[in-house]
C-alpha cells in the first residue's frame, strides 16, 4: 500500500478564496430587516423575511432560515420595514383576480369549487361564506368532507396513525 499526500487539483487562490467565501455567508448572520403583514386576513398576521431567499420565515427568532438555511441575525429586527403582502393576496384569490375587492373572496371561492373534485372543509355553524361555499359544491355534485363533525374518513384515518 503506497501513503503519502493525496493528489492534489490545481486550484487558484481567487477561486478557492470564493468558494470559501460563498461556504462561509451562510454562516455569517445577515440581519433580518423586512416584514410582511397581511392586512386582511383575520387578525393581520406577519411574518419576517429570510434576507436571502426572501420567503416568509414560519418561526420568529430562528437560527437558520428553513428553506435556505441562512444564518439569521435578529437584533434591531423590531424596526424591521413593513410590507403589505400584496402578492400573497393574489395567491388566495384566483389567477383572474388581480386586487382585493369586495367580493373577491366570494368569487375565488367559486373558483376553487368549479375546478375541484372533492370539497374538504371545517363546517361548524349555519351561514356564512363558509356554509354558503359547501353549499354550491353540492349544488355542483362534489362530495363535501367537513372535518367539524368528526366522522370523515379523512379524520379517522389521521386519529388512527396518531394513536
Amino acid at each position: 500500500m503506497k501513503t503519502g499526500k493525496p493528489p492534489c487539483l490545481p486550484v487558484s487562490r481567487d477561486i478557492l478564496w470564493r468558494i470559501l467565501l460563498a461556504l462561509a455567508s451562510f454562516r455569517i448572520p445577515r440581519p433580518v430587516t423586512e416584514r410582511v403583514v397581511f392586512p386582511d386576513c383575520s387578525g393581520a398576521p406577519s411574518y419576517y423575511v429570510c434576507p436571502r431567499c426572501g420567503i416568509t420565515l414560519e418561526r420568529e427568532f430562528a437560527a437558520f432560515c428553513d428553506r435556505c438555511g441562512q444564518r439569521l441575525g435578529w437584533r434591531g429586527c423590531r424596526e424591521a420595514k413593513i410590507i403589505v403582502g400584496r402578492a400573497a393576496r393574489r395567491c388566495l384569490l384566483s389567477n383572474t383576480q388581480e386586487e382585493y375587492s369586495d367580493g373577491c373572496m366570494h368569487r375565488r371561492n367559486r373558483h376553487l369549487v368549479d375546478n375541484s373534485s372533492v370539497c374538504v372543509c371545517y363546517l361548524n355553524k349555519d351561514g356564512g361564506e363558509t356554509d354558503y361555499t359547501v353549499g354550491y359544491a353540492r349544488l355542483k355534485g362534489l362530495e363535501a368532507i367537513n372535518l367539524a363533525d368528526g366522522s370523515s374518513p379523512a379524520l379517522a384515518v389521521t386519529r388512527k396513525n396518531t394513536l
